[in-house]
Order: structure tokens, then C-alpha cells, then sequence
């Protein structure tokens, strides 16, 4: 759980509903946002939301003439609130892995799109 940017509790909480924003290596296409509904979609929908978009950018990523492996990704919303009521600014933005899909997941899809698209992936350890 994010720590609230105002008062600085670990009370943030992802709203039931909102938009997931996917970069990877920083670069992102403009259909890069989804969005997502926890009280009418499982995660498992939402995973398979997520891999259609990484998908996406698996095809466009591929017709690259100098692709770079992929070595990050985020996934991020600007849909949490503070448990505590604080205002907070929609420029704030905090990572969904653990919240809605787990880091491993993400991974797993992204290697086997990756392999399916011929792209290299040497994803950098940021923990």
C-alpha cells in the first residue's frame, strides 16, 4: 500500500474503478491506458485486459528497426485515495503491481509476448 503524499500514513487505497497507464522501457503508444472496474471485472479479467494492451505494444514495439531489449515496465494509477480524506493531486501517480496483478504475472506475459514478437527482454532488478 502507497504511502498518502499529504500525511504521510500508509492509507492510500486503489479506487474500485479508474485507468492503469502501461509503459515499458518509458515509452508508451497512445491507447496505453485501460480501464479497470473491481467491482464488476476479477482479476483474472483484468489480467487478461492487461495482456491484450501489452499485446499492443509487443506489434508496435516489433516494426522498430533498433529494438532495445525491454528492460523496465510500469503500471500505474493516479486512482488512489487517502483513507484519511486527504486531497491529493492527480499527478500523483502509484504502481497496481501487487494491487490488482502480481509482479511475477506481468512478467510471465510480457516474456511470452516478447518471445512471440522476437523481442529480447533483459528486465533490470530495481528491488
Amino acid at each position: 500500500m502507497p504511502y498518502c503524499p499529504v500525511c504521510f500514513s500508509d492509507t492510500m487505497s486503489l479506487s474500485p474503478h479508474g485507468v492503469i497507464h502501461l509503459t515499458i522501457n518509458g515509452k508508451s503508444k497512445q491507447s496505453r491506458q485501460f480501464l479497470y472496474n473491481i467491482t464488476k471485472e476479477t482479476k483474472e479479467e483484468i489480467a487478461q485486459n492487461l495482456e491484450a494492451k501489452i499485446e499492443e505494444f509487443m506489434v508496435w514495439f516489433s516494426s522498430f528497426q533498433n529494438k532495445e531489449p525491454i528492460r523496465n515496465y510500469q503500471l500505474f494509477s493516479a486512482d488512489y485515495r487517502c483513507e484519511n480524506g486527504c486531497k491529493t493531486n492527480k499527478v500523483n501517480r502509484f504502481s497496481i503491481i501487487g494491487e490488482l496483478i502480481s509482479g511475477n504475472k506481468v512478467e510471465e506475459i510480457i516474456h511470452r509476448l516478447a518471445k512471440k514478437y522476437s523481442i529480447d527482454v533483459k528486465l533490470d532488478v530495481t528491488e
